[in-house]
Protein backbone atom coordinates (compact mmCIF):
# COMPACT_ATOMS: atom_id res chain seq x y z
CA UNK A 1 0.00 0.00 0.00
CA UNK A 2 1.16 3.55 -0.73
CA UNK A 3 3.00 5.17 2.19
CA UNK A 4 1.70 8.74 2.06
CA UNK A 5 3.92 9.84 4.96
CA UNK A 6 7.25 9.06 3.24
CA UNK A 7 7.35 10.87 -0.12
CA UNK A 8 10.52 10.50 -2.18
CA UNK A 9 11.72 13.76 -3.69
CA UNK A 10 13.32 13.52 -7.13
CA UNK A 11 14.77 16.93 -7.95
CA UNK A 12 15.04 15.97 -11.61
CA UNK A 13 11.26 15.51 -11.80
CA UNK A 14 9.57 18.37 -9.97
CA UNK A 15 6.20 17.59 -11.59
CA UNK A 16 6.07 14.04 -10.23
CA UNK A 17 5.49 12.74 -6.72
CA UNK A 18 6.86 9.37 -5.75
CA UNK A 19 5.88 7.27 -2.73
CA UNK A 20 7.24 3.96 -1.42
CA UNK A 21 5.16 0.94 -0.50
CA UNK A 22 4.48 0.33 3.18
CA UNK A 23 5.83 -3.25 3.10
CA UNK A 24 7.66 -3.93 -0.20
CA UNK A 25 10.92 -1.99 -0.53
CA UNK A 26 11.08 -2.62 -4.30
CA UNK A 27 7.59 -1.23 -5.04
CA UNK A 28 6.86 2.46 -5.60
CA UNK A 29 3.98 4.68 -6.73
CA UNK A 30 4.29 7.77 -8.94
CA UNK A 31 1.64 10.43 -9.43
CA UNK A 32 1.63 13.67 -11.43
CA UNK A 33 1.58 16.95 -9.54
CA UNK A 34 -0.87 18.38 -12.08
CA UNK A 35 -3.77 16.71 -13.87
CA UNK A 36 -4.16 17.01 -17.60
CA UNK A 37 -7.25 18.56 -19.18
CA UNK A 38 -8.55 17.30 -22.49
CA UNK A 39 -11.42 18.26 -24.83
CA UNK A 40 -12.29 21.52 -23.07
CA UNK A 41 -15.19 22.85 -25.14
CA UNK A 42 -17.78 25.62 -24.88
CA UNK A 43 -20.83 25.72 -27.13
CA UNK A 44 -23.09 28.77 -27.00
CA UNK A 45 -26.51 29.28 -28.51
CA UNK A 46 -27.81 32.82 -29.00
CA UNK A 47 -28.65 35.52 -31.51
CA UNK A 48 -27.21 38.60 -33.07
CA UNK A 49 -28.26 41.94 -31.64
CA UNK A 50 -27.06 45.03 -33.53
CA UNK A 51 -24.44 42.88 -35.23
CA UNK A 52 -23.11 41.39 -32.01
CA UNK A 53 -23.62 37.82 -30.78
CA UNK A 54 -25.40 37.52 -27.42
CA UNK A 55 -25.41 34.12 -25.73
CA UNK A 56 -28.72 32.84 -24.38
CA UNK A 57 -27.62 29.41 -23.18
CA UNK A 58 -24.79 26.95 -23.64
CA UNK A 59 -22.99 23.74 -22.74
CA UNK A 60 -19.49 23.34 -21.36
CA UNK A 61 -17.67 20.00 -21.34
CA UNK A 62 -14.22 18.75 -20.49
CA UNK A 63 -12.26 15.64 -19.54
CA UNK A 64 -9.64 15.43 -16.81
CA UNK A 65 -7.03 12.70 -16.41
CA UNK A 66 -4.65 11.92 -13.57
CA UNK A 67 -1.80 9.85 -14.94
CA UNK A 68 1.90 9.98 -15.72
CA UNK A 69 3.18 10.41 -19.23
CA UNK A 70 5.10 7.35 -20.37
CA UNK A 71 8.30 9.40 -20.68
CA UNK A 72 8.00 10.51 -17.03
CA UNK A 73 7.27 6.97 -15.95
CA UNK A 74 10.43 5.72 -17.60
CA UNK A 75 12.50 8.50 -16.01
CA UNK A 76 11.10 7.70 -12.55
CA UNK A 77 11.97 4.02 -12.96
CA UNK A 78 15.50 4.90 -14.10
CA UNK A 79 16.11 7.31 -11.20
CA UNK A 80 14.74 4.87 -8.62
CA UNK A 81 16.92 2.09 -10.02
CA UNK A 82 19.96 4.36 -9.65
CA UNK A 83 19.01 5.13 -6.04
CA UNK A 84 18.62 1.40 -5.39
CA UNK A 85 22.12 0.79 -6.83
CA UNK A 86 20.82 -1.37 -9.64
CA UNK A 87 18.36 -3.44 -7.61
CA UNK A 88 15.08 -4.04 -9.48
CA UNK A 89 12.23 -1.62 -8.76
CA UNK A 90 8.59 -1.65 -9.78
CA UNK A 91 6.08 1.16 -10.29
CA UNK A 92 2.68 -0.12 -9.21
CA UNK A 93 -0.75 1.40 -9.91
CA UNK A 94 -2.46 3.07 -6.96
CA UNK A 95 -5.52 1.23 -5.70
CA UNK A 96 -8.28 3.77 -5.18
CA UNK A 97 -11.39 2.90 -3.18
CA UNK A 98 -13.51 5.82 -4.33
CA UNK A 99 -13.49 9.47 -5.24
CA UNK A 100 -14.90 12.42 -7.13
CA UNK A 101 -13.70 15.29 -9.29
CA UNK A 102 -14.76 18.91 -8.83
CA UNK A 103 -13.90 21.54 -11.44
CA UNK A 104 -14.65 25.20 -10.74
CA UNK A 105 -14.63 27.38 -13.84
CA UNK A 106 -16.08 30.49 -12.20
CA UNK A 107 -17.17 31.27 -8.64
CA UNK A 108 -20.42 29.37 -8.29
CA UNK A 109 -19.98 27.48 -11.57
CA UNK A 110 -18.74 23.96 -10.88
CA UNK A 111 -18.84 20.57 -12.55
CA UNK A 112 -18.68 17.36 -10.52
CA UNK A 113 -18.27 13.71 -11.45
CA UNK A 114 -16.67 10.39 -10.58
CA UNK A 115 -13.22 9.41 -11.88
CA UNK A 116 -12.63 5.96 -13.33
CA UNK A 117 -10.35 4.96 -10.38
CA UNK A 118 -8.13 2.92 -12.70
CA UNK A 119 -5.82 3.56 -15.64
CA UNK A 120 -5.60 7.29 -16.28
CA UNK A 121 -8.33 8.06 -13.73
CA UNK A 122 -10.36 9.75 -16.43
CA UNK A 123 -13.42 11.86 -15.65
CA UNK A 124 -15.71 13.39 -18.28
CA UNK A 125 -17.82 16.35 -17.18
CA UNK A 126 -20.56 18.39 -18.81
CA UNK A 127 -22.93 21.13 -17.65
CA UNK A 128 -25.71 23.14 -19.25
CA UNK A 129 -25.52 26.91 -18.88
CA UNK A 130 -28.31 29.42 -18.44
CA UNK A 131 -28.00 32.89 -19.95
CA UNK A 132 -26.07 34.61 -17.11
CA UNK A 133 -23.65 31.69 -16.71
CA UNK A 134 -23.13 31.39 -20.46
CA UNK A 135 -22.24 35.08 -20.79
CA UNK A 136 -19.93 35.12 -17.77
CA UNK A 137 -18.12 31.99 -18.89
CA UNK A 138 -17.76 33.41 -22.41
CA UNK A 139 -15.96 36.43 -20.97
CA UNK A 140 -13.67 34.30 -18.77
CA UNK A 141 -13.03 31.96 -21.70
CA UNK A 142 -11.69 34.87 -23.70
CA UNK A 143 -9.19 35.56 -20.91
CA UNK A 144 -8.03 31.92 -20.83
CA UNK A 145 -9.97 30.92 -17.68
CA UNK A 146 -7.48 32.55 -15.29
CA UNK A 147 -9.33 31.53 -12.09
CA UNK A 148 -10.33 27.99 -13.02
CA UNK A 149 -9.47 25.21 -10.58
CA UNK A 150 -9.92 21.45 -10.38
CA UNK A 151 -9.78 18.93 -7.56
CA UNK A 152 -9.44 15.16 -7.41
CA UNK A 153 -10.80 13.86 -4.10
CA UNK A 154 -9.76 10.23 -3.74
CA UNK A 155 -9.79 7.49 -1.12
CA UNK A 156 -6.88 5.06 -1.02
CA UNK A 157 -7.85 1.40 -1.07
CA UNK A 158 -7.68 -0.10 2.41
CA UNK A 159 -7.42 3.18 4.33
CA UNK A 160 -9.62 6.30 4.09
CA UNK A 161 -7.71 9.17 2.49
CA UNK A 162 -8.24 12.25 0.41
CA UNK A 163 -6.29 13.46 -2.58
CA UNK A 164 -7.21 17.08 -3.22
CA UNK A 165 -6.20 18.74 -6.49
CA UNK A 166 -6.36 22.48 -6.81
CA UNK A 167 -4.73 23.68 -10.02
CA UNK A 168 -2.22 26.60 -9.61
CA UNK A 169 -0.65 25.86 -6.21
CA UNK A 170 2.73 24.31 -5.47
CA UNK A 171 2.27 22.32 -2.30
CA UNK A 172 4.01 20.02 0.14
CA UNK A 173 3.04 17.68 2.97
CA UNK A 174 4.62 16.99 6.34
CA UNK A 175 3.52 15.60 9.70
CA UNK A 176 3.93 17.74 12.82
CA UNK A 177 2.90 16.29 16.18
CA UNK A 178 0.53 13.85 14.57
CA UNK A 179 -1.07 16.51 12.39
CA UNK A 180 -0.66 16.58 8.62
CA UNK A 181 0.33 20.06 7.46
CA UNK A 182 -0.25 21.01 3.86
CA UNK A 183 1.51 24.17 2.68
CA UNK A 184 0.44 25.93 -0.51
CA UNK A 185 3.51 28.07 -1.18
CA UNK A 186 2.23 29.96 -4.21
CA UNK A 187 -0.62 31.53 -2.29
CA UNK A 188 0.96 31.46 1.15
CA UNK A 189 -1.88 29.36 2.51
CA UNK A 190 -1.52 26.50 4.98
CA UNK A 191 -4.17 23.89 5.74
CA UNK A 192 -4.00 21.76 8.87
CA UNK A 193 -6.03 18.60 9.26
CA UNK A 194 -5.88 16.01 11.99
CA UNK A 195 -3.72 13.00 11.15
CA UNK A 196 -4.54 9.40 11.87
CA UNK A 197 -6.41 7.05 9.59
CA UNK A 198 -7.35 9.87 7.17
CA UNK A 199 -4.37 10.42 4.85
CA UNK A 200 -4.51 13.39 2.54
CA UNK A 201 -2.67 13.91 -0.73
CA UNK A 202 -2.84 17.35 -2.31
CA UNK A 203 -1.87 18.12 -5.90
CA UNK A 204 -1.73 21.48 -7.67
CA UNK A 205 -1.86 23.09 -11.10
CA UNK A 206 -3.84 25.57 -13.22
CA UNK A 207 -6.44 25.60 -15.96
CA UNK A 208 -5.22 29.06 -16.95
CA UNK A 209 -4.69 29.12 -20.70
CA UNK A 210 -6.43 25.78 -21.33
CA UNK A 211 -9.55 27.27 -22.94
CA UNK A 212 -9.97 26.45 -26.61
CA UNK A 213 -12.23 27.89 -29.28
CA UNK A 214 -15.86 28.73 -28.58
CA UNK A 215 -18.57 27.31 -30.85
CA UNK A 216 -21.37 29.82 -31.35
CA UNK A 217 -24.72 28.77 -32.83
CA UNK A 218 -27.10 31.42 -34.11
CA UNK A 219 -24.53 33.88 -35.46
Amino acid sequence: MLDVHSPIHLSQLSDVRVYPDTTDSSTFYALPVRPAVEDLELTLTGRKVRGRFEAERGVVSLTTVLTLAESDRQRVERLLTQRAEGMPVRLAPVTWAGGRVVVTLLPGLTLEGSPSLYGDNRCSLQRKLDEPSARELEKAWGRGLPDAQAEYLLQLGGTPSSARRSFRLESSTRVVDGVEEHAAAARGRTERRAGGSAQELRFAGSLDGEAGAVRRIGM
